[in-house]
């Protein structure tokens, strides 16, 4: 059920708060939504502001979930809904990044052999938090950059000895840190949104 859910599709974001519901897309459109019915047959969305779609307004989605991919059809009418007569459909997976899953919301970051760089993507919901964990040793250097369609995510970078690394504090407000690594260790790269929802992409490189 998405009424009280926060959920990201790659390129379609859902989310709530207390006063909006909207779906997002990352070629630029967007909707309010509401729900008109859910059941094992799927969600049925009425979407207020109709975006377009190859040349089509969508007044309806239709969404079928099983397990980590949702089914999105795409209806320009009520009527087309309900004789079933979509005009487009999409598969959105959850969204995938390079990481091997640890407890809870933390993960460990993986770099592919031979490689120095870790490419990540992913989505937060309003007041939720991301931690990457990496192991490095005392004078590497590593660079930490962030991206985000809604540009508001950013980072910081806690020690393996606890505290901030310099200008990679809470409240630092990162998009990129440069720097030389002070000690051996596990590094913790936390994301999250200034404002809203934030759809990123994570660029961790060690040399």
């Amino acid at each position: 059920a998405i009424s009280t859910s926060n959920m990201s599709f790659g390129m379609m974001t859902i989310f709530e708060n207390q006063n909006s519901k909207k779906i997002t897309w990352r070629s630029g459109q967007s909707s309010p939504y509401t729900v008109i019915s859910e059941d094992n047959g799927g969600t049925i969305i009425h979407l207020t502001a109709a975006p377009k779609f190859d040349g089509d307004r969508c007044h309806y989605l239709k969404m079928i979930f099983n397990e980590d991919i949702v089914t999105v059809n795409f209806y320009t009418t009520k009527s087309a809904l309900d004789q079933n007569r979509f005009f487009m459909e999409g598969s959105y997976e959850q969204v995938k990044s390079q990481i091997t899953q640890a407890d809870g919301s933390t993960k460990r970051i993986k770099f592919a052999k031979g490689k120095h760089t870790a490419a990540l993507s992913n989505a937060v919901i309003r007041g939720d938090e991301d931690t990457y964990i990496t192991g490095a040793k005392a004078k590497q250097k590593m660079t930490v950059k962030i991206t985000s369609v809604e540009k508001n995510a950013v980072f910081f970078i806690e020690k393996p000895s606890g505290g901030y690394l310099e200008n990679a504090g809470d409240g630092d407000d990162q998009t990129t840190w440069t720097g030389t690594l002070p000690d051996d260790g596990d590094y913790k790269i936390t994301v999250a949104g200034t404002r809203g929802n934030a759809t990123y992409k994570l660029s961790v490189t060690i040399k």
